[in-house]
């Protein structure tokens, strides 16, 4: 007992060696000196803050909401305008307007199409005037009719031959209707010659409820006020109903209201500023003309609404502060208990955060094997979707391929099939690179196979025009509004067995080597993408004259577009063209390791940004 004493006292005394009271001190200190930095901090940072929330919303947030405001009322009207565009340039109201309204096949077409703007794009009326017969069409509240036969001596119809001499494709008006307490976006649309036009034609949205929707939608906002003021200064449209039919004057200061209306602000542009109201409360305010009108959007904020989250900062900005010395009070009694063992407190941290960079080290290995080998299957399925080695072997007498994913995996392909007629040979490059473009890379080798079988194989400009509607069918949402910008280029050539050359391509290229030397014949300017549009893209084919030991050569925009040199541009087609020329006379195999070295020297040590191809085989 006494030897486990004496052992006892004298361990204690080596941890006595280890504890200093000094360290208390100054951890006393600094907590101390720790508090006031905090309050002092907090402070000036409160201090800070509202002078910079007030700079930033009189310059950034007030002519933000009110953009978003603007931009919904903007774009509405440009959807108007697009859609009376559209009505305008349709040829079957054209032909139905020509016929004098007599045809009753293109008629119907009419009656349907203005049906359809109102019950599926959800505007309020459209409208058709005819310059030939002046019979005025309408098609609102579901139904479909022949109001009015405009006459030049009837002020109501003035609207109509002012628009006819208007001598440009629309404008758009603003109107109040009183008696319905209504304001209308009117699009009128010239159809035909704007010198010489046939018919007005366009599309009636009430403005009230574009207006409304944004003041339901900033019911749980800001108390912002929406107005709408013509050119004279009568606001037509408020969340205050008091304001409705009165001038802007009664509410504003009179200076401030005639800069609103009788400035010309670019229809982009925001104008803001501030002023107090009789009762004393400082307001916001930003203003711009509506595109295209002369009517003014004025978005109104009460400063106390949009500062008013200052208060909740400043409460949680003192609890925090509390909560921090509180917290700091038991962390310091804390380390004052456990500092008496620093050396055993330390190594046991020290192994804590070891076993923890362990485990995490183990998990990323662990994760990045999996993705690895995920990567490299992708791999080997892709290579196995490729015309191999030996099937190219025996389909051309001589060629070369160059084939090298940025990222293991990418996006460009090379696609050939020998048929009893003839011989076709695609590359193309899909959007993207690694697994997505890998991906694509496969759904387009699938579709290319249904067409092939299905469809047609003689004809490229067919087959592409085939494979643009099956891509976009595929991964084209219903949703108008969907982002999807999948796509590829493509570049088709098909020779027939008695040596007729037929080229199309998608964004691409053919490049030529036959006795004239070297040359490039350009495809379509249209890719191939899943954006959903009105009509199919039109592919065309060119014709190659034959001649004999020719050679051709499909390149992938990762070879030309890579950067290098000693200004960094890129390799370029008439670089790749120029190549060509030197080397045309080799044989295949030395065509390629002529325009490998060629690319590498170029690029040095410049990153590699796209997948690269080049597929190139001779013709006797």
């Amino acid at each position: 007992m006494k030897i486990r004493s004496l052992f006892k006292k004298e361990l204690d005394k080596e941890e006595s060696k280890l504890y200093d009271n000094s360290a208390i001190k100054v951890l006393w200190v600094g907590c101390i000196a720790i508090v006031i930095a905090l309050l002092f901090m907090s402070i000036t940072s409160m201090l800070i803050t509202n002078n910079a929330v007030v700079e930033k919303l009189k310059k950034v947030d007030l002519k933000n909401m009110a953009g978003s405001i603007a931009s919904t009322i903007d774009g509405r009207v440009e959807k108007a305008v697009d859609a009376s565009l559209m009505l305008s340039s349709d040829p079957m109201i054209i032909n139905w307007i020509k016929s004098s309204n007599t045809d009753e096949t293109t008629g119907k077409i009419t009656e349907e199409k203005m049906r359809e703007m109102v019950d599926f794009f959800g505007y309020d009326t459209t409208f058709l005037t005819s310059a030939i017969t002046n019979q005025y069409w309408s098609y609102a509240d579901g139904k479909y009719e022949l109001l009015d036969v405009v006459s030049q001596e009837d002020p109501d119809d003035k609207w109509f031959f002012d628009s006819i001499s208007m001598n440009k494709r629309y404008e758009i008006n603003i109107d109040h209707n009183k008696e319905l307490n209504d304001t209308f976006v009117w699009i009128n649309t010239l159809v035909g010659d704007v010198s010489k036009p046939i018919a007005v034609t366009g599309i009636g949205m009430n403005l009230d409820d574009v207006i409304d929707s944004l003041i339901e939608e900033g019911q749980n906002e800001l108390e912002n006020n929406i107005l709408l003021v013509d050119r004279s200064g009568i606001i037509h449209l408020s969340k205050n109903q008091e304001y409705l039919g009165k001038p802007l004057t009664d509410y504003l200061p009179e200076q401030l209201a005639a800069s609103i209306i009788y400035t010309q602000n670019k229809a982009s542009s925001f104008k803001s500023m501030e002023y107090t109201n009789d009762a004393g409360d400082l307001y916001d305010i930003a203003y711009k003309t509506i595109k295209d009108t002369d009517w003014k959007l004025i978005v109104e904020i009460p400063r106390s609404e949009s500062l008013g989250f200052m208060r909740t900062i400043i409460i949680n900005t003192v609890l925090a502060c509390l909560f921090i010395i509180v917290l700091m009070l038991i962390m310091l009694n804390l380390l004052t208990v456990k500092i008496a063992n620093p050396y055993k407190r330390a190594l046991q941290l020290n192994q804590e955060l070891e076993n923890k960079v362990q485990e995490r080290t183990r998990e990323l290995n662990e994760k990045n094997n999996n993705i690895q080998d995920s990567i490299e299957v992708a791999k080997r399925i892709q290579e196995n979707i490729l015309t191999s080695e030996n099937e190219m072997e025996h389909i051309f007498e001589e060629y070369f391929i160059i084939w090298e994913p940025r990222d293991i995996v990418g996006g460009d392909f090379y696609w050939i099939k020998k048929f009893n007629d003839g011989l076709l040979v695609v590359v193309g490059d899909c959007t993207g690179h690694g697994v997505p473009g890998a991906l694509m890379t496969t759904a387009v080798n699938a579709m290319l196979n249904h067409i092939v079988d299905e469809k047609c194989h003689d004809n490229p400009a067919i087959i592409l025009q085939e494979l643009d509607g099956l891509l976009r069918q595929s991964l084209t949402k219903n949703d108008a509004f969907s982002d999807i910008q999948d796509g590829l280029d493509a570049g088709i050539v098909y020779i027939s067995t008695e040596k007729e050359i037929l080229f199309s391509g998608a964004q691409f290229s053919l490049m030529v080597s036959d006795e004239n030397g070297v040359r490039e014949v350009k495809g379509n300017r249209n890719t191939i993408d899943c954006i959903a549009r009105n009509e199919e893209c039109i592919f065309e084919n060119l014709i190659i004259e034959h001649t004999r030991d020719m050679s051709l050569y499909l390149v992938t925009d990762g070879f030309t577009d890579q950067p290098g040199g000693e200004k960094g541009l890129p390799y370029g087609k008439s670089r790749v063209l120029s190549e060509l020329q030197m080397i045309t006379k080799m044989k295949m195999a030395q065509q390629k390791e002529k325009l490998r070295d060629s690319f590498r020297e170029y690029r040095k040590s410049e990153m590699i940004r796209d997948d690269v191809t080049i597929l190139g085989f001779k013709i006797k």
